[in-house]
């Protein structure tokens, strides 16, 4: 196993090992304070007000709150990353090329827009999310947060990027 993600959140460092692990560590001392089960897969995340979210991309988004309390969630086809903005939480769907919408308080998945193929990278920036893309792509999307609606961007010439999320 390795670290995949890290976050720094609720006064400690949180790594997420994708061998699954979550590791809360104490930055003061460098010492690890817990581990967390949260399944095989854990990568990329992103902290919350209440919760950390974790994209696993071999068991669906993970919520772990800051007294270590598990749940998970059925968000699709290989999450590989996460975003919390605008109220909700937001998680690529590598798998079947969608952005899976979240509602933090009930865990409900409100909405799976289909952004295109190979969805990676999110970012919140001027009232819209914006979803990048690995492999052959030169456009980027963004994605209104109140009407869902998405716009494809240009951004250049297509390059080749990692065949498959978890492997970087």
């Amino acid at each position: 196993t390795h670290p995949c993600g890290v976050v720094s959140a609720f006064g400690s460092v949180w790594v997420a090992n994708d061998g699954g692990t979550l590791v809360k560590i104490d930055p003061r001392t460098n010492r690890v304070r817990k581990r967390i089960r949260v399944g095989t897969g854990a990568c990329l995340m992103a902290a919350g007000r209440q919760a950390l979210w974790i994209a696993n991309y071999e068991g669906g988004l993970v919520r772990v709150t800051p007294r270590g309390r598990v749940r998970k969630v059925d968000v699709g086809a290989t999450p590989d990353h996460v975003l919390v903005a605008f109220g909700r939480i937001w998680v690529t769907t590598w798998g079947d090329g969608r952005l899976a919408v979240v509602d933090p308080r009930t865990l409900d998945v409100v909405r799976r827009i289909p952004v295109g193929a190979k969805p990676a990278g999110l970012i919140a920036r001027n009232g819209a999310v914006w979803v990048g893309f690995t492999g052959d792509t030169s456009s980027i999307s963004r994605v209104s947060p109140r009407t869902f609606q998405v716009e494809r961007v240009s951004v250049g010439v297509p390059s080749r990027g990692p065949s498959s999320p978890g492997r970087r």
